[in-house]
């Protein structure tokens, strides 16, 4: 009996490792068809989602652009979720896989989503959903020494990026009256040389 217990568990744990491998490898391949279609055809998609009062409407957009560095993402993601399938099994039994496959998924939906957003409202919400699941990633081994403090830090460098993104955002969307990347685009062209700076550096510290 107890032996048919340690069979069972150790093929559920299995399971659970292997499950981070198949669902990623799977969204990858989806990630890869739909950005190859728009780069081999040029065609831009667009789909409104919903619309929130004093907002606007959320959108995503998938033009070459975001569609090159789509394809980018999912080639790396292909690679990671099939190496984790494997690498995950020495973790078994010590930490809980089932959250490690959560936050996995997380993460990854969220890089897609920061790449496909036409809107600044559904960007930093991915945004912020990318620097919680890798906080939750990063401090995956929380028994081992250093692993909070590292968390903690990659979660403090997150927000700090998510707050100069924020307030590039904001500069430009007063300026646009549109959380519309595309009316962004069209308000910076019209920006004099001191706020284009600092535009750019926070820009550039945020992203970097």
């Amino acid at each position: 009996m107890r032996r048919r217990n340690r069979a069972g568990n150790g093929s559920s744990r299995k399971a659970r490792s292997s499950g981070v491998g198949w669902a990623g490898s799977l969204a990858a391949v989806l990630a890869l068809w739909a950005s190859g279609a728009v780069l081999a055809s040029g065609d831009e998609f667009r789909h409104s989602l919903w619309t929130i009062p004093s907002i606007g409407t959320l959108t995503v957009l998938l033009d070459r652009v975001s569609a090159f560095f789509l394809f980018i993402a999912a080639v790396v993601v292909l690679a990671s979720s099939v190496f984790s399938a494997a690498y995950m099994k020495r973790y078994a039994g010590h930490y809980s896989l089932a959250a490690f496959n959560g936050w996995y998924l997380v993460l990854c939906a969220a890089i897609v989503w920061i790449l496909i957003e036409g809107d600044v409202f559904g960007f930093l919400l991915a945004w912020e959903a990318m620097s919680i699941s890798s906080y939750m990633l990063v401090n995956f081994e929380h028994e081992r020494e250093g692993t909070s403090q590292a968390g903690y830090l990659m979660l403090a460098m997150g927000e700090a990026g998510f707050i100069a993104v924020a307030i590039v955002f904001l500069l430009l969307a007063v300026r646009a009256g549109s959380w519309q990347f595309s009316e962004l685009k069209a308000a910076a062209i019209g920006l004099g040389p001191v706020s284009r700076w600092i535009i750019f550096l926070l820009s550039f510290f945020g992203l970097v």
